[in-house]
Order: C-alpha cells, then structure tokens, then sequence
C-alpha cells in the first residue's frame, strides 16, 4: 500500500457514484500527486439507492466511510462484513474494496477521500486501512463530517488546512471502538441505540445509570446487560468515552481553560478530568492543544510537492 507519492506523476480522482441521492458533496483536489502534507481530494454525504453497488481494486486516494442509516454489506481486503449504523471503516490504494447497499434499507453514509504522506496521521489506535469499527459517538462524527463538507465548499485560502484538521479529529475519535455487532433482535438493537443517541447528546449531564435508566425509561441493570449483549464498552465506560471525545474537540477548537473543559463535558473536578484525559490519551489535555497547534500551523503552509 502507498502511504507517501514519491513520484511528480498527477492521478485524476475517478467521479464518485451516481447510484447515489440527496448529494452534499465538496471537491478540493481534482488529482492524486506526491505532497508532504495530508492533503483532503473531496468528501460528502449520500444516500444510497437501492441498487447501489461499488466495486474498487486501486482507487487512488484513502477513503474513510461512516455510515449513518441504513444497512449494507462490505468486502474489505477479502473480509466480509455487515454495514449498520455507526460502523467506520478505511480503504485506501491497492485494496479491494466492495460496497453494496441492502435495498431494503438503504444506506446514508459518509465519506472522505484523502492522500498525501499518511504517517502524518495513522497514529496508535487510530483506525487504519483495512480496518471496520463501531464507533461510539456517530452523531458527533457525522456532525464533524458536516462541518468538513461545509468548509470545504467554501471559496477560501485556508480551506484545505480547516478540512485537513477536520479529518485529523475525526480519526482521533476511533480510538474508542466495540466490535462488531452481533445479530439480535430489532427490540435491543432500538433500545441500545436509543441509549447512545441519549449518552452521545447528554453525556456531561449524566451523572449515573440511574439518571440515563429515567431518560430512555429503561432499567439499569437491563442497560447494563444490552450493552454487554451487543459488545459494547460498560455504560459507564460510554459516558467517559463521550465526554473525552467532546473534550478533545472543544481543546482543538477553543482557547477555553483545562478547568473550564472539564466542567463543560461534565467533570466537578479537573484534576480527576486530567488523569483520565492521560491516562486515554497518554498525555496532558495542555500537551495534547499544543502539539497539535504545532501540526495545525505546518499545515497551513503551503504543501510541497516533491
């Protein structure tokens, strides 16, 4: 697999589908060519018709997919897998990738298309290409990919480093992962979803199972046992995943002091929010902004080609 373009030689991008329905789509880069930096080709949201079908050997860019609605079936590197809500996965060049929409419930997906010197961003526990998960907070990611599409279709200077960092956050965000889910009935599958659409929407206000059990009028002992049945980390587990993840983004995206985070995501004590922030982390929430100022400032440089 290319992680790095060490040749001039540019790759024209082939078009995106048109099995495709209710398009927002952004185009940043018409071709593939050799760049030092990350650079984001296109990205967008569709929903699949029902006879959506992809089938792709060498497609010249990484493409990171999450699907949103809708159920699905991939074949990724010659692994079959079920496509459901909440499920993020990775391909890039040289690696066969075919994915194919249940007509019966067609999918709403994601995706972005990027190239460019990859080890700049495929860190520990990121999700890597080849790789499937099941990601614990869908309607942050897909808010993320909103905001991406949005800067991207914007006519201005910076827009390639805005995307860029959108990314970069959106891949920090799958490190907290279940696996796949199991078949069970549609009953359990409705419930545990409607548990994580509260926890991913409310997480700084819960303050207990029992606080969550009152929302979504199911008992805790029952959340506790769905979550377990669908592989899924303990609810409690969940709820610290949510808030750091919301963390993480109000680091990168505001000024705000380490206190006022902690407070902001549902932590009454900063120092208890800074050691499990380290130790999910394996650095400082103050570390973590300012390296990654540090990577924001080298990517909006101008991009070398090489």
């Amino acid at each position: 697999m290319v992680l790095f373009m060490d040749r001039l030689e540019r790759i024209v991008i082939p078009p995106t589908s048109t099995q495709v329905t209710d398009e927002a789509i952004c185009y940043l880069e018409p071709s593939v060519y050799a760049s030092r930096q990350v650079r984001v080709a296109g990205a967008g949201r569709e929903r699949c018709l029902p006879d959506y079908l992809i089938e792709r050997n060498n497609f010249p860019c990484f493409t990171l997919e999450l699907v949103v609605g809708g159920r699905g079936k991939l074949v990724l590197d010659g692994e079959s897998h079920q496509l459901l809500p909440g499920h993020i996965f990775l391909y890039g060049p040289g690696m066969p990738v075919m994915i194919r929409t249940d007509p019966t419930a067609p999918m709403l997906k994601y995706f972005i298309e990027f190239f460019g010197n990859a080890k700049k961003i495929f860190h520990s526990g990121i999700l890597a290409p080849g790789e499937i998960r099941r990601i614990s907070e869908m309607d942050h990611l897909a808010g993320l990919c909103e905001q991406l599409i949005a800067a991207g279709r914007k006519n201005l200077p910076n827009r390639q480093a805005v995307c860029a960092a959108y990314l970069n956050l959106i891949l920090i965000k799958t490190t907290e992962v279940a696996a796949q889910v199991p078949q069970l009935s549609v009953q359990l599958h409705d419930h545990v979803e409607r548990c994580r659409h509260f926890i991913e929407r409310n997480c700084s206000e819960i303050h207990n199972l029992e606080t969550l059990g009152q929302a979504v009028h199911l008992d805790r002992s029952y959340i506790c046992r769905i979550f377990k049945q669908f592989k899924l980390p303990s609810p409690h587990r969940y709820i610290d995943t949510c808030r750091m993840n919301r963390a993480v983004e109000l680091l990168l995206s505001s000024t705000s002091s380490i206190k006022s985070v902690a407070a902001t995501v549902g932590y009454l004590d900063s120092l208890h929010f800074s050691r499990n922030f380290r130790r999910r982390f394996n650095c400082s929430p103050s570390d973590f902004r300012s390296a990654y100022s540090s990577r924001r400032l080298s990517r909006a440089s101008p991009a070398t080609i090489d």
